[in-house]
Protein backbone atom coordinates (compact mmCIF):
# COMPACT_ATOMS: atom_id res chain seq x y z
CA UNK A 1 0.00 0.00 0.00
CA UNK A 2 1.16 3.60 -0.77
CA UNK A 3 2.11 5.87 2.42
CA UNK A 4 -0.21 8.88 2.54
CA UNK A 5 1.59 11.88 2.54
CA UNK A 6 -0.71 13.27 5.11
CA UNK A 7 -3.88 12.70 7.46
CA UNK A 8 -6.17 13.46 4.98
CA UNK A 9 -4.86 11.59 2.95
CA UNK A 10 -4.72 8.70 5.41
CA UNK A 11 -8.55 9.44 6.55
CA UNK A 12 -9.45 9.46 2.82
CA UNK A 13 -8.16 6.16 2.52
CA UNK A 14 -9.54 4.26 5.55
CA UNK A 15 -12.89 6.08 3.93
CA UNK A 16 -12.32 4.19 0.87
CA UNK A 17 -11.72 0.59 2.76
CA UNK A 18 -14.65 1.09 4.67
CA UNK A 19 -16.59 1.82 1.81
CA UNK A 20 -15.63 -1.09 -0.03
CA UNK A 21 -16.23 -3.50 3.04
CA UNK A 22 -19.11 -2.18 3.70
CA UNK A 23 -20.59 -2.70 -0.08
CA UNK A 24 -19.30 -6.12 0.42
CA UNK A 25 -21.02 -6.91 3.45
CA UNK A 26 -24.28 -6.16 2.07
CA UNK A 27 -23.87 -8.43 -1.08
CA UNK A 28 -22.78 -10.79 1.56
CA UNK A 29 -26.13 -10.32 3.39
CA UNK A 30 -28.28 -10.17 0.84
CA UNK A 31 -26.92 -13.54 -1.01
CA UNK A 32 -28.56 -15.22 2.40
CA UNK A 33 -31.53 -17.50 1.23
CA UNK A 34 -34.53 -16.29 3.04
CA UNK A 35 -35.46 -18.41 6.43
CA UNK A 36 -31.44 -20.06 5.94
CA UNK A 37 -30.76 -19.56 9.77
CA UNK A 38 -27.69 -21.28 9.95
CA UNK A 39 -26.11 -19.52 7.07
CA UNK A 40 -27.34 -16.39 8.30
CA UNK A 41 -25.04 -17.11 11.38
CA UNK A 42 -22.37 -18.09 9.05
CA UNK A 43 -22.63 -14.70 7.40
CA UNK A 44 -22.85 -12.82 10.53
CA UNK A 45 -20.06 -14.17 11.97
CA UNK A 46 -17.95 -13.70 8.78
CA UNK A 47 -19.52 -10.06 8.82
CA UNK A 48 -18.58 -9.34 12.39
CA UNK A 49 -14.62 -10.98 11.99
CA UNK A 50 -14.36 -8.21 8.51
CA UNK A 51 -15.48 -5.29 10.49
CA UNK A 52 -13.62 -6.04 13.47
CA UNK A 53 -10.03 -6.54 11.64
CA UNK A 54 -10.82 -3.68 9.48
CA UNK A 55 -11.51 -1.31 12.38
CA UNK A 56 -8.09 -2.95 14.58
CA UNK A 57 -5.82 -2.02 11.00
CA UNK A 58 -7.25 1.69 11.06
CA UNK A 59 -7.25 1.83 14.33
CA UNK A 60 -3.19 0.92 14.23
CA UNK A 61 -2.63 2.88 11.08
CA UNK A 62 -3.57 6.20 12.97
CA UNK A 63 -1.47 5.17 16.16
CA UNK A 64 1.55 4.91 13.67
CA UNK A 65 0.80 7.99 11.98
CA UNK A 66 0.84 10.14 15.34
CA UNK A 67 3.45 8.42 16.69
CA UNK A 68 5.68 9.91 12.97
CA UNK A 69 4.56 13.32 13.51
CA UNK A 70 4.47 14.22 16.99
CA UNK A 71 8.06 15.33 17.45
CA UNK A 72 6.91 17.48 14.28
CA UNK A 73 3.45 19.18 14.40
CA UNK A 74 4.15 21.89 11.85
CA UNK A 75 3.72 19.25 9.38
CA UNK A 76 -0.20 19.34 9.56
CA UNK A 77 -2.08 22.35 9.17
CA UNK A 78 -4.95 23.51 10.26
CA UNK A 79 -7.03 23.32 7.01
CA UNK A 80 -5.91 19.24 7.69
CA UNK A 81 -6.68 19.52 11.44
CA UNK A 82 -10.56 20.96 10.03
CA UNK A 83 -10.40 18.25 7.77
CA UNK A 84 -9.07 15.52 9.72
CA UNK A 85 -11.75 16.66 12.50
CA UNK A 86 -14.86 16.44 9.27
CA UNK A 87 -13.44 12.57 8.31
CA UNK A 88 -13.71 11.40 12.16
CA UNK A 89 -17.16 12.41 12.13
CA UNK A 90 -17.35 10.38 8.77
CA UNK A 91 -15.86 7.52 10.34
CA UNK A 92 -17.99 7.38 13.27
CA UNK A 93 -20.83 7.53 10.74
CA UNK A 94 -18.95 4.72 9.17
CA UNK A 95 -19.02 2.81 12.69
CA UNK A 96 -22.69 3.26 13.14
CA UNK A 97 -23.26 1.47 10.00
CA UNK A 98 -20.97 -1.43 10.52
CA UNK A 99 -23.20 -1.96 13.66
CA UNK A 100 -26.05 -1.75 11.93
CA UNK A 101 -25.18 -4.49 9.42
CA UNK A 102 -24.39 -6.74 12.25
CA UNK A 103 -27.73 -5.98 14.13
CA UNK A 104 -29.88 -6.72 10.81
CA UNK A 105 -28.37 -10.15 10.77
CA UNK A 106 -28.19 -10.27 14.85
CA UNK A 107 -31.09 -12.41 16.25
CA UNK A 108 -30.87 -10.93 19.17
CA UNK A 109 -30.81 -7.46 17.86
CA UNK A 110 -29.83 -4.90 21.37
CA UNK A 111 -30.95 -1.51 21.18
CA UNK A 112 -28.40 1.32 19.31
CA UNK A 113 -26.65 2.72 22.15
CA UNK A 114 -26.82 6.44 22.93
CA UNK A 115 -23.33 7.44 21.79
CA UNK A 116 -20.50 6.91 19.78
CA UNK A 117 -18.58 5.00 23.09
CA UNK A 118 -21.23 3.26 23.92
CA UNK A 119 -21.92 1.55 20.13
CA UNK A 120 -17.97 0.69 19.84
CA UNK A 121 -18.42 -1.26 23.51
CA UNK A 122 -21.92 -2.90 22.28
CA UNK A 123 -20.34 -3.66 19.27
CA UNK A 124 -16.98 -5.48 20.63
CA UNK A 125 -19.20 -7.46 22.76
CA UNK A 126 -21.19 -8.38 19.76
CA UNK A 127 -17.81 -9.70 18.06
CA UNK A 128 -16.60 -11.47 20.81
CA UNK A 129 -20.13 -13.36 21.18
CA UNK A 130 -20.40 -14.10 17.72
CA UNK A 131 -16.54 -14.76 17.78
CA UNK A 132 -17.38 -17.46 20.34
CA UNK A 133 -20.75 -18.98 18.46
CA UNK A 134 -18.38 -19.82 15.29
CA UNK A 135 -15.20 -21.22 17.65
CA UNK A 136 -18.46 -23.32 19.01
CA UNK A 137 -19.46 -24.20 16.02
CA UNK A 138 -16.38 -24.97 14.28
CA UNK A 139 -15.99 -27.52 17.51
CA UNK A 140 -19.05 -29.06 16.87
CA UNK A 141 -17.94 -29.57 13.37
CA UNK A 142 -14.77 -30.91 13.40
CA UNK A 143 -16.19 -33.29 16.18
CA UNK A 144 -19.32 -34.48 13.88
CA UNK A 145 -16.25 -35.33 11.04
CA UNK A 146 -14.21 -37.16 14.03
CA UNK A 147 -17.52 -39.40 14.42
CA UNK A 148 -18.34 -39.94 11.04
CA UNK A 149 -14.74 -40.86 10.69
CA UNK A 150 -14.20 -42.79 13.19
CA UNK A 151 -17.22 -43.69 15.08
CA UNK A 152 -18.73 -46.95 16.02
CA UNK A 153 -21.27 -46.64 13.28
CA UNK A 154 -19.26 -45.81 10.43
CA UNK A 155 -16.48 -48.40 11.57
CA UNK A 156 -19.51 -51.29 12.34
CA UNK A 157 -20.95 -50.15 8.35
CA UNK A 158 -17.44 -50.32 6.70
CA UNK A 159 -16.73 -53.66 8.54
CA UNK A 160 -20.47 -55.11 7.11
CA UNK A 161 -20.48 -53.27 3.72
CA UNK A 162 -16.74 -55.25 3.51
CA UNK A 163 -18.10 -58.69 4.42
CA UNK A 164 -20.64 -58.13 1.96
CA UNK A 165 -18.64 -57.04 -1.20
CA UNK A 166 -16.18 -60.05 -0.53
CA UNK A 167 -19.64 -61.93 -0.60
CA UNK A 168 -20.65 -60.17 -3.73
CA UNK A 169 -23.56 -58.52 -2.06
CA UNK A 170 -25.07 -55.33 -0.88
CA UNK A 171 -27.04 -53.82 1.60
CA UNK A 172 -31.02 -53.09 0.66
CA UNK A 173 -31.85 -50.90 3.63
CA UNK A 174 -35.25 -51.27 5.37
CA UNK A 175 -36.90 -48.50 7.09
CA UNK A 176 -36.26 -48.21 11.26
CA UNK A 177 -39.98 -48.23 12.21
CA UNK A 178 -39.64 -51.51 14.60
CA UNK A 179 -40.60 -53.60 12.20
CA UNK A 180 -37.06 -53.86 10.48
CA UNK A 181 -36.63 -57.99 11.07
CA UNK A 182 -40.17 -59.11 9.55
CA UNK A 183 -39.66 -56.40 6.71
CA UNK A 184 -36.82 -58.00 5.83
CA UNK A 185 -37.85 -61.49 5.92
CA UNK A 186 -40.30 -60.17 3.72
CA UNK A 187 -38.17 -58.86 1.46
CA UNK A 188 -36.11 -61.60 1.41
CA UNK A 189 -39.16 -63.97 0.48
CA UNK A 190 -39.55 -61.73 -2.21
CA UNK A 191 -35.84 -62.09 -4.01
CA UNK A 192 -36.82 -65.83 -4.22
CA UNK A 193 -39.85 -65.73 -4.87
CA UNK A 194 -41.36 -68.11 -1.81
CA UNK A 195 -44.79 -67.76 -0.63
CA UNK A 196 -45.89 -64.52 0.28
CA UNK A 197 -46.50 -62.83 3.11
CA UNK A 198 -47.15 -59.25 4.71
CA UNK A 199 -45.76 -57.75 8.10
CA UNK A 200 -49.05 -58.12 9.72
CA UNK A 201 -49.26 -61.91 8.29
CA UNK A 202 -45.75 -62.89 10.29
CA UNK A 203 -46.01 -61.40 12.74
CA UNK A 204 -49.27 -62.96 13.95
CA UNK A 205 -47.74 -66.44 13.29
CA UNK A 206 -44.70 -65.52 15.57
CA UNK A 207 -46.98 -64.79 18.06
CA UNK A 208 -49.68 -68.16 17.61
CA UNK A 209 -46.34 -69.87 17.00
CA UNK A 210 -44.73 -68.89 20.14
CA UNK A 211 -47.84 -69.03 22.32
CA UNK A 212 -47.74 -73.30 20.92
CA UNK A 213 -43.78 -73.46 21.67
CA UNK A 214 -43.91 -71.85 25.22
CA UNK A 215 -41.85 -73.69 26.98
CA UNK A 216 -39.12 -73.71 24.29
CA UNK A 217 -38.68 -69.93 24.25
CA UNK A 218 -39.72 -68.98 27.44
CA UNK A 219 -36.65 -69.16 29.09
CA UNK A 220 -35.12 -67.01 26.49
CA UNK A 221 -37.04 -64.25 27.19
CA UNK A 222 -36.40 -62.16 29.96
CA UNK A 223 -38.34 -58.69 31.52
CA UNK A 224 -36.29 -55.72 29.73
CA UNK A 225 -35.58 -54.32 33.22
CA UNK A 226 -35.82 -56.63 35.94
CA UNK A 227 -33.88 -59.47 33.63
CA UNK A 228 -36.21 -61.89 35.18
CA UNK A 229 -38.21 -64.56 33.51
CA UNK A 230 -41.27 -63.61 32.29
CA UNK A 231 -44.72 -64.47 34.21
CA UNK A 232 -47.51 -66.24 32.75
CA UNK A 233 -49.32 -62.84 32.39
CA UNK A 234 -46.04 -61.11 30.87
CA UNK A 235 -45.73 -63.73 28.20
CA UNK A 236 -49.04 -62.91 27.21
CA UNK A 237 -48.61 -59.35 26.89
CA UNK A 238 -44.99 -60.24 25.16
CA UNK A 239 -46.96 -62.04 22.27
CA UNK A 240 -49.72 -59.41 21.91
CA UNK A 241 -46.94 -56.60 21.29
CA UNK A 242 -45.64 -58.88 18.35
CA UNK A 243 -49.23 -58.57 16.99
CA UNK A 244 -50.17 -55.05 18.17
CA UNK A 245 -47.36 -52.54 18.50
CA UNK A 246 -43.92 -52.64 16.40
CA UNK A 247 -42.01 -54.36 18.45
CA UNK A 248 -38.66 -54.87 17.39
CA UNK A 249 -37.93 -58.45 17.01
CA UNK A 250 -34.22 -60.33 18.05
CA UNK A 251 -33.12 -63.66 17.92
CA UNK A 252 -36.13 -65.36 19.58
CA UNK A 253 -38.16 -63.94 16.51
CA UNK A 254 -35.59 -64.81 13.87
CA UNK A 255 -35.55 -68.62 15.29
CA UNK A 256 -39.29 -68.92 14.96
CA UNK A 257 -39.67 -66.93 11.62
CA UNK A 258 -36.93 -69.70 10.55
CA UNK A 259 -39.49 -72.25 11.59
CA UNK A 260 -42.31 -70.29 10.45
CA UNK A 261 -40.76 -69.71 6.69
CA UNK A 262 -38.97 -73.35 6.73
CA UNK A 263 -35.60 -71.88 5.50
CA UNK A 264 -32.42 -70.92 7.10
CA UNK A 265 -32.04 -67.66 8.09
CA UNK A 266 -28.07 -66.11 7.93
CA UNK A 267 -27.61 -62.67 9.80
CA UNK A 268 -24.25 -60.81 8.99
CA UNK A 269 -23.10 -58.38 11.47
CA UNK A 270 -19.70 -56.50 11.87
CA UNK A 271 -17.90 -58.38 14.86
CA UNK A 272 -17.50 -62.16 14.80
CA UNK A 273 -18.70 -64.52 12.50
CA UNK A 274 -22.32 -64.83 10.53
CA UNK A 275 -25.12 -66.32 12.86
CA UNK A 276 -27.16 -68.90 11.14
CA UNK A 277 -29.98 -70.05 12.36
CA UNK A 278 -32.69 -73.24 11.27
CA UNK A 279 -29.26 -74.60 9.56
CA UNK A 280 -31.79 -77.80 9.37
CA UNK A 281 -34.23 -76.10 7.22
CA UNK A 282 -34.08 -76.79 3.13
CA UNK A 283 -32.02 -73.63 1.19
CA UNK A 284 -32.32 -70.96 0.13
CA UNK A 285 -30.78 -69.36 2.99
CA UNK A 286 -32.26 -66.21 3.41
CA UNK A 287 -29.43 -63.02 4.34
CA UNK A 288 -30.35 -60.12 6.82
CA UNK A 289 -27.81 -57.75 7.70
CA UNK A 290 -27.74 -57.04 11.67
CA UNK A 291 -26.38 -53.35 13.07
CA UNK A 292 -25.65 -52.62 16.85
CA UNK A 293 -25.28 -48.69 16.14
CA UNK A 294 -26.35 -47.67 12.86
CA UNK A 295 -29.28 -45.78 14.75
CA UNK A 296 -29.58 -43.96 17.41
CA UNK A 297 -32.37 -45.52 19.11
CA UNK A 298 -31.00 -49.12 19.11
CA UNK A 299 -30.46 -52.50 16.60
CA UNK A 300 -31.54 -52.72 13.21
CA UNK A 301 -31.97 -54.99 10.91
CA UNK A 302 -31.52 -54.71 6.79
CA UNK A 303 -31.48 -57.44 4.33
CA UNK A 304 -29.25 -58.59 1.41
CA UNK A 305 -29.52 -58.11 -2.10
CA UNK A 306 -26.63 -59.59 -4.75
CA UNK A 307 -24.69 -56.47 -5.59
CA UNK A 308 -24.75 -56.26 -9.11
CA UNK A 309 -28.99 -55.79 -8.62
CA UNK A 310 -28.71 -53.11 -6.23
CA UNK A 311 -29.94 -50.12 -7.21
CA UNK A 312 -31.23 -46.87 -5.38
CA UNK A 313 -32.79 -49.18 -2.62
CA UNK A 314 -28.99 -50.76 -2.57
CA UNK A 315 -27.59 -47.86 0.19
CA UNK A 316 -24.29 -46.72 0.98
CA UNK A 317 -24.50 -46.34 4.52
CA UNK A 318 -23.18 -43.32 6.04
Amino acid sequence: MEEPCSYDDLLSLQRKEKKDLLAKTQKMKHSIAKGDKKKKKEVTAEIAQLLADLELKHEEQLKLYEGQNAENPDTTDNGCIEQAISDENIKNNSTKEETDIVETLDEDNEAEAPNTAAKVSKAQKRRNKKAQQRKEREIAIASQAEENLFGLRHVESLKIKKILSDRGLAIYEIPSDGNCLYQAIVHQLTIFNLEKRTVPSLREEAAKYLRLHKEDYLPFITHPETGDMLTDEQFEKYCDDIVNTPAWGGHVEIKILSNICCKPIEVIQADGPSVIVGEENSDPRLIISYHRHVYGLGEHYNSVIPADKSSDNATDMP
